[in-house]
């Protein structure tokens, strides 16, 4: 009866053990993975660091993802150049989509502006394939939001989400 008794303590003790790691691992999880798909602020959302690319300043995460930092105005179309670093194998997977994601509002958008400055100019979610060399690709690209405030670029290859920048709209 004794070793019953101890031979349960045992296991009771074990499976407590297992279970409190456990816990302790996927709450680490959850932070990094939020601590991946923001930048930090209070609110979770800051606009993304410049540095520079060559003789261009970019604004994104460096080694991963960028893109020019041009100021953008609400409504207004420009061109950009975004810059992705990978695998070789990642960056040719397929065509680039956008997903605008306002702060405030959380409304998604198009983003990428298709035949911009003719009369067949449409917003879609998704244009070509970057161009790609080695470990680094890029892709020049018409961009237009709707609206002022701190937008996320939640960026894709071929459905596949490849990273984040946040920019900040000016009022047109």
């Amino acid at each position: 009866m004794r070793k019953s008794l101890v031979a349960l303590f045992v296991l009771f003790l074990s499976i407590s053990v297992l279970a409190a790691c456990s816990d302790s691992s996927e709450a680490e999880n959850s932070e990094e993975e939020t601590e991946e798909n923001t930048e930090n602020t209070d609110n979770g959302w800051s606009v993304s660091p410049t540095f520079e690319v060559g003789q261009s300043e970019v604004r994104g995460k460096e080694n991963r993802l960028a893109i020019d930092n041009i100021p953008f105005t609400a409504k207004e179309n420009d061109t950009y150049v975004i810059y992705f670093w990978g695998e070789q194998e990642e960056l040719m997977k397929g065509p680039v989509k956008i997903e605008a994601v306002h702060e405030s509002t959380g409304d998604t958008e198009k983003a990428i502006v298709d035949y911009a400055g003719t009369e067949d100019e449409e917003k879609v979610w998704e244009t070509g394939s970057p161009q790609v060399g080695g470990d680094q690709a890029h892709l020049t690209v018409n961009l237009s939001l709707p609206y002022e405030g701190l937008w996320r670029l939640d960026v894709f290859i071929a459905d596949e989400k490849f990273d984040s920048i946040i920019v900040e709209v000016n009022e047109a």
